[in-house]
């Protein structure tokens, strides 16, 4: 599960819900982690989200071989913390198979991870306490210093992804050593799903299990999208095949439609970069959608072959017509539609 990493409408609301995954009236459980995260640059550059309460209905809670299909998914807006499902809740009294969903934002040092819902604010500081997290001002619990000669190897990892922790009844916010935890939770001001670029791109989602959006300068892309972001669409029962959505914002229109073309004939007939296979073998049935709006979005949809394809493909940047072209020779890149 470590590999999969995960995920708001433009001022044109009408235009953009009109071209893309249609979420509940009222919003989606994204759009409605977003409004708890502050809107921020570093927040923005870094989302990720998954509906765990969903997760756990579709896959249970067992972290065996259950741990397929959508299973695969729970906790990961949980990013920083996942890796560590199999000890986290013994150890620390987090368990992320008991929250509603997770959302974390930002890069880290500075990035901020909301646990919502379903965990006991005594255990988690009690246990936190014992592994030697001290309560400071507010009430948040701040780690021991990494050169502790006594730390032992799971409690430094643990010091490096929850250097700071805050209970807030069934709620638990986690950061890195530089975050500010006030930033998500319960935040004062604007928040992410006010962002026009971030509520364009979760409106282009629609109802989705879990999500990353990130900023598109961060994954090296030459012609570079404002922000990408990566879904996989609620499914009626644990049985279907997984739906992915997948829509990316641009800096104008001439830039939009030029991925838009890309995009077409590299779903159709190009090859993954991490498999040397077609991708229209592992996102099947794809669909290129040019949404507009003042986000200038383009939307594709596919049934990838697995759950976690699309977002295996994100972090590797292999997401069709999104190329690393900065980690290939010249050679190479001339190669690769979207490189030049």
């Amino acid at each position: 599960m470590g590999m999969i990493r995960w995920a708001a409408v433009a001022a044109a609301l009408v235009v953009v819900t009109a071209g893309c995954s249609s979420g509940a009236a009222g919003g989606t459980g994204l759009e409605a982690a977003l409004a708890r995260v502050s809107d921020s640059a570093n927040n923005q550059s870094s989302i990720y989200y998954d509906n765990t309460a969903e997760l756990v209905s579709l896959a249970g809670k067992s972290l065996g071989a259950e741990a397929k299909g959508y299973g695969a998914l729970r906790g990961n807006g949980a990013v920083n913390l996942v890796s560590y499902m199999g000890t986290l809740s013994g150890d620390t009294g987090i368990n992320l198979l008991d929250e509603s969903y997770a959302i974390t934002a930002g890069l880290p040092p500075a990035s901020v991870t909301l646990v919502a819902n379903g965990q006991d604010g005594s255990l988690v500081t009690g246990k936190m306490t014992k592994l030697g997290w001290k309560k400071g001002d507010g009430g948040t619990l701040a780690g021991p210093p990494l050169n502790t000669a006594s730390m032992d190897t799971e409690t430094a990892l643990y010091a490096i992804s929850m250097r700071k922790v805050q209970v807030a009844n069934s709620d638990v916010v986690v950061g890195g050593a530089s975050a500010d935890l006030s930033q998500i939770g319960s935040p004062s001001g604007s928040t992410l799903a006010d962002d026009p670029g971030i509520k364009a791109l979760a409106g282009c989602l629609g109802n989705v299990v879990a999500a990353t959006i990130y900023g598109g300068r961060n994954a090296g892309i030459k012609a570079a999208p404002t922000e990408v972001a990566v879904g996989i669409s609620q499914p009626a029962k644990a049985s279907d095949a997984p739906h992915a959505v997948v829509c990316v914002s641009w800096p104008t229109q001439p830039a939009a439609d030029a991925y838009e073309a890309n995009a077409r004939k590299v779903l159709a007939s190009g090859l993954s970069l991490r498999t040397n296979e077609r991708y229209s073998a592992l996102l099947r049935h794809a669909t290129v959608t040019s949404v507009g709006g003042g986000s200038h979005i383009v939307e594709w949809q596919a049934d990838p072959s697995t759950a976690e394809t699309v977002f295996q493909m994100q972090v590797s940047n292999d997401l069709p017509a999104l190329p690393n072209c900065s980690r290939m020779t010249v050679i190479e890149a001339q190669r690769i539609t979207g490189c030049h």
